[in-house]
Order: C-alpha cells, then sequence, then structure tokens
C-alpha cells in the first residue's frame, strides 16, 4: 500500500515538474515578445550588470515617434556614415562577438553595417553584455579593483578605439560607461547631448554601439599588461 502511494506520489511530482517547464518557457517567450513590442513602440528594458534591477527607458524621443528608422540615422550619426540597413537578426551573442571582431579590426564600415543590420530590438541590448566583460577586463587591465582615479588610465587605452569607429560619438559617453560598468559614480548629463531622449543620460544606441568597442580596445590592453609582466 505505502509502495503504490508513493509512486502515485512520484507520478504527480514529475507531472508537476513538465508543468512548470511548459510554464517557464511560456513565460519567457511571453517576455520576449513584450520586449519586442517595448522597443517597437518606443520603450526599452535595459539590463543592468550583474543582475541588477531592469530600468525601463525610452528610446526615442517624442518628436522621433513617427520615424521608424530612428536607429539608424543615430548609428549612421555616430559612425559618421550614411549607410541604409540591410536587416540580418542574429543570436545576441554571436552578434556581440562579431562586433568586438570588426572593433579589434578598425573596420568602421563593418562595425557600422553590422550595428545596422541587428536592428534596434538586438541593438539595445548589447549594453548588457558590454557591461559585465567591461568590469573583468578592467581589472584584468589595472591589476586590481577599478577607482575613480582610475579615468585617464582606461580612457586611455580606449580613446583611440572610440575615435576610429564613433567619431562622433558624444563627448562623456566612453567615460560613462566605462565607471557605470564598474560601478562607480558617473555624470549622465555629461554623456548626453541635444540628440538624447532622456534627460540627463546617454542615447540608447550611444551606449549600446561603444560598449564592443570598450571590451575590443581592453582586450588589446589587457593582452599588453600580460606581455610586459
Amino acid at each position: 500500500m505505502r509502495e503504490s502511494v508513493g509512486q502515485a506520489g512520484t507520478v504527480h511530482i514529475a507531472a508537476a515538474h513538465q508543468h512548470l517547464d511548459r510554464a517557464l518557457t511560456s513565460l519567457k517567450l511571453v517576455a520576449d515578445r513584450l520586449d519586442d513590442y517595448l522597443v517597437a513602440i518606443g520603450v526599452a528594458t535595459v539590463g543592468k550588470a550583474d543582475n541588477e534591477t531592469l530600468a525601463t527607458v525610452p528610446i526615442e524621443s517624442p518628436r522621433d515617434r513617427t520615424r521608424a528608422d530612428w536607429w539608424n540615422e543615430r548609428i549612421n550619426h555616430i559612425s559618421d556614415g550614411d549607410a541604409t540597413a540591410d536587416r540580418s537578426e542574429v543570436p545576441l551573442t554571436r552578434l556581440f562577438s562579431e562586433l568586438v571582431d570588426l572593433a579589434g579590426r578598425g573596420d568602421r564600415d563593418g562595425y557600422r553595417a553590422r550595428l545596422l543590420a541587428a536592428g534596434p530590438v538586438n541593438g539595445v541590448k548589447l549594453s548588457g553584455l558590454s557591461w559585465p566583460m567591461i568590469r573583468t577586463l578592467s581589472v584584468d587591465v589595472l591589476k586590481r579593483p577599478v577607482l575613480t582615479s582610475d579615468d585617464e588610465s582606461l580612457t586611455r587605452v580606449s580613446r583611440d578605439a572610440v575615435r576610429k569607429l564613433l567619431p562622433k560619438l558624444p563627448d562623456g559617453v566612453m567615460l560613462a560607461q566605462l565607471r557605470g560598468a564598474n560601478s562607480l559614480p558617473h555624470d549622465r548629463a555629461a554623456a548626453s547631448d541635444d540628440d538624447s531622449p532622456r534627460a540627463g543620460g546617454p542615447h540608447p544606441a550611444d551606449a549600446a554601439a561603444v560598449g564592443p568597442v570598450l571590451v575590443s580596445a581592453l582586450l588589446r590592453a589587457r593582452e599588453q599588461t600580460r606581455k610586459e609582466s
């Protein structure tokens, strides 16, 4: 009797696990579709590093809401180009790897084209991948935790790459991203310009586009540090 009850309980538990797995899968699908919808209507959920609270931020200014090509225009502006988008979406991690590689080769045209092809749905999520890597690489380069006094050291190894790939990126965006990724205070207002849809913050395309460039520059700096050790 006890064995039959135990077996029945096991069957019910297994069935419950299956239902839970299906429910979690459905919830993830709904969340992904919600993210896509929010991007489409001009609002994006931008994840912070280390699973911090998600912040909902506008990605278009009110005057931009009638334009479907806000991402293309901004990417072309900061990269000083005039290219058209040939949409070709790929998994986010692959997109990130391709951008880091293009940045490492200093291929501005290729970098711009890849960002345009990705579009805003995946593009605005790049910061979520960039920040943890920027934090880890910064520590590797300095061989210790990052301090506010390290601004010059980190910007020095990143500045040339950013200027080459994103020559019209507003002043302050690079430093704001380096500091933000390392959980240091940063001047959000200094990272914005007249085209930013957020008061006191960078344009979402700016923050997204500079991340892989910083990762590439810090990877190069880390290799140089190891050679000198």
